[in-house]
């Protein structure tokens, strides 16, 4: 579903914004 898509894309989206703050 598009939910759930748009959730995975998110978390990924958060996890590259973390790295490139770390």
């Amino acid at each position: 579903p598009q939910t759930v898509d748009a959730l995975m894309k998110l978390d990924l989206a958060a996890g590259v914004d973390v790295e490139i703050k770390l």
